[in-house]
């Protein structure tokens, strides 16, 4: 099989995130690579690149010598004249208009079109020309059975390779002989169809519950281990303390306790001028907000309010109000000692 399109260490950067790191990927004559992921993971972002509509923000990308590449985009950008003029003649063409059921409007003017037929005289173009790789986003869209099942035996019997994106995920298991999840900034190559891509995010998933269960353990070890108390604090190595600390605190995040104590809906911190998102649950004496949440000023509002009647906020049976802060001022009478 021949080279068409090769991907090396392609980086792609989105308006406020990375959407993709470092990637690379080989597609050869007979591939069919299916490409998901959620929303705005990048999905269209690489298909252009793959068809050389934009170009990488990192690495490179080399095509074999006189590939031609056909791409239909979501919106597909067509000329003026009429459908006639957009497909061309030929058996083909009009095997293709007919099945996409576009042939009574080969006379039609491309401007009066709407959205779905001009996605069917796009289909209609592309596999009408001599391509080597199609590149497909969302080719389904706008699509009836009939026409979804002519472009399912469009893409299996086609020569060369075929990249899509698609959220038909029985298409994308019948025609694709490898798939690609793009998840948050990564990407994962999967060998065959999306029931192999299902079965590989199964395990993953597994192991990931693995290796967090291995981790929710040794923190309970070490928080064992602190709570031996004073009598051996002199012989504990501090490097030991503060990763006993962070574990504990790591395993506590995502805790859920069971008493209610106060409930509130919105802070707003005027100083740094952004909100703090609301509906957080203080309960007990564990506060798991985490770093930069806005812990300090929820606790100090939260003991401001105290004693006051507020709609907004909602107590548990039998509180006591009492509050600390992080920085203790000195005693009133305190004396410095020189040392």
């Amino acid at each position: 099989m021949a080279i068409l399109i090769d991907l090396q260490k392609v980086s792609l950067q989105g308006f406020d995130r990375p959407l993709l790191g470092e990637f690379s990927l080989t597609i050869q004559s007979g591939d069919r690579v299916g490409i998901v992921g959620i929303n705005g993971a990048g999905k269209s972002t690489l298909l252009a690149v793959i068809a050389g509509e934009r170009a990488p923000d990192s690495g490179a990308v080399r095509r074999a010598k006189e590939t031609r590449v056909g791409y239909l985009e979501q919106v597909p950008l067509l000329g003026t004249g009429t459908v006639r003029d957009q497909v061309g003649e030929g058996w083909r063409a009009d095997a293709a208009l007919d099945r996409l059921g576009m042939l009574s409007n080969a006379e039609t003017p491309v401007d009066q079109l709407s959205g779905g037929q001009r996605k069917r005289v796009a289909l209609a173009k592309l596999f009408s020309d001599d391509n080597d790789v199609l590149v497909l986003d969302e080719p389904t869209n706008h699509l009836d059975l009939g026409a979804i099942q002519w472009l399912e035996q469009q893409i299996l019997t086609f020569r060369g390779a075929v990249v899509l994106v698609s959220h038909d995920r029985f298409l994308l298991d019948q025609v694709t002989t490898r798939m690609i999840e793009i998840d948050r900034g990564s990407a994962y190559v999967h060998a065959g169809g999306y029931g192999a891509l299902l079965e590989a995010q199964a395990v993953r998933e597994e192991q990931a519950a693995s290796s967090e269960q291995v981790r929710r353990n040794l923190a309970r070890t070490e928080l064992a281990w602190l709570r031996r108390g004073a009598k051996a604090r002199s012989t504990k190595p501090q490097a030991r303390i503060d990763a006993a600390h962070a574990r504990v605190v790591a395993a506590a995040r995502p805790r859920i306790f069971e008493r209610q104590a106060l409930r509130s809906r919105e802070v707003r911190s005027r100083a740094a001028r952004r909100v703090i998102p609301g509906r957080r649950t203080y309960r007990d004496a564990l506060v798991p907000l985490g770093d930069r949440a806005g812990a300090a000023l929820r606790l100090r509002r939260a003991a401001a309010a105290a004693g006051h009647d507020d709609p907004r906020r909602r107590e548990g049976h039998a509180i006591h109000h009492a509050a600390r802060r992080r920085h203790l001022p000195p005693p009133r009478h305190a004396r410095r000692v020189e040392g």
